[in-house]
């Protein structure tokens, strides 16, 4: 048998923040500067970013937390505003240094781009992983809104009766097919939580923030790298998403100071679990450009 040589994941701590009586579970990894917040989108918590947490661990400290009604937290007020007073009070208490980068998936983004308007002096880059933009009409549609409370109505009830969890596990529908590709581990952990009826009890009750948060979200961003990851692929189910959602970034990146868009061809929206190479890579040239920036010239 072949020895692995490969070293060993580097160690985590885990805690709990407490904002409002209520618990905020995070996970930290890594050492030295910059510090790499991981923001989840809706419906997902932390282990959503299993498959790169370890790695980018090994040149940068990361953080990866749940939102209220995810993952390890408790119940809480699914408003923005809450959210990025929770974050704060997470960041606080895991000790996250200065500066951060922000890599928000989906929703999440949304919400790395509005703490990032708030508090710019203490971000160094935001990287927007395939996220809910303005742009797309798709989500501050009025009709949407009727339809996704009928939707996740829908979802809360399959939960409940184990229909979605058969489903998962059959491999259908988009997230079934993301779910078949993740290791054992990982798979089961996300099958757990997916199956889970308060988890998209409170993905509706976020998903109702989601169309006034972004018609009134300043387009204007810190003068710091903006990296925008488009998935690129998903198939003929996603084509219409994919384009509009370029379509977008197309539109807004060319308005900042270092907008930049990267393709992520393996994957369709779920980026994190189906292009992780891809983030990994990212992240790692942005800390690199980073250390090369600290370095006086001679």
């Amino acid at each position: 048998m072949t020895a692995d040589h490969s070293p060993p994941p580097p160690a985590r701590s885990e805690g709990s923040a407490i904002r409002d009586g209520r618990r905020l579970s995070w996970t930290r990894a890594g050492t030295g500067s910059p510090t790499v917040l991981f923001e989840a989108g809706i419906g997902a918590s932390s282990s959503g970013w299993e498959l790169i947490f370890d790695r980018v661990a090994a040149f940068a400290t990361v953080i990866a937390y749940d939102r209220v009604g995810y993952g390890g937290s408790g119940e809480g007020e699914a408003s923005p505003g809450a959210a990025l007073l929770d974050l704060e009070e997470v960041l606080g208490n895991a000790g996250a240094g200065d500066p951060l980068v922000l890599v928000g998936h989906s929703w999440g983004g949304v919400l790395s781009r509005l703490y990032a308007a708030a508090h710019a002096e203490r971000v160094a880059a935001v990287v927007l992983v395939d996220a809910t933009h303005e742009g797309i009409t798709l989500f501050t549609h009025p009709a949407m809104a009727l339809l996704n409370r009928v939707a996740f109505a829908a979802q809360v009830r399959r939960a409940k009766r184990g229909r979605l969890r058969r489903s998962l596990e059959a491999g259908k529908g988009r997230l079934g097919t993301m779910l078949a590709g993740l290791p054992a581990s990982m798979r089961n952990r996300l099958l757990d939580e997916l199956s889970s009826p308060g988890t998209w009890e409170q993905a509706g009750r976020e998903m109702r923030t989601v169309a006034p948060a972004l018609r009134s979200l300043s387009p204007e961003m810190p003068a710091v790298p903006v990296v925008a990851v488009v998935g690129t692929g998903g198939g003929k189910a996603e084509r219409r998403e994919r384009a509009m959602i370029r379509s977008a970034y197309d539109a807004w990146l060319p308005t900042l100071d270092d907008g930049r868009l990267i393709e992520a061809p393996n994957s369709g929206h779920a980026v994190p679990q189906q292009d992780p190479d891809l983030l990994v890579e990212i992240l790692r040239g942005l800390v690199e450009e980073m250390a090369a920036r600290r370095v006086p010239s001679d």
